[in-house]
């Protein structure tokens, strides 16, 4: 599979959007499970930032 710039920006800000929406219903509601929305939102933050990275150093690498 052949990676892109373009596609690497699409990949981090859909997961980045939905880390945000769901932590934006973890600080919003006043459940016990709030606490678990929130830890579920910051790992989906997390691995939006963390895996455009790696294939960023995999398109680099391919390019070279």
């Amino acid at each position: 599979m052949f990676i892109t710039k373009k596609r690497l920006i699409i990949n981090f800000v859909f997961i980045f959007l939905i880390g945000s929406i769901t932590s934006y219903f973890g600080y919003n509601l006043k459940t016990d499970h709030s606490f678990l929305i929130l830890s579920i939102a910051g790992l989906t933050i997390g691995y939006s930032i963390l895996i455009p990275i790696k294939l960023l150093a995999e398109y680099l690498s391919a390019k070279e």
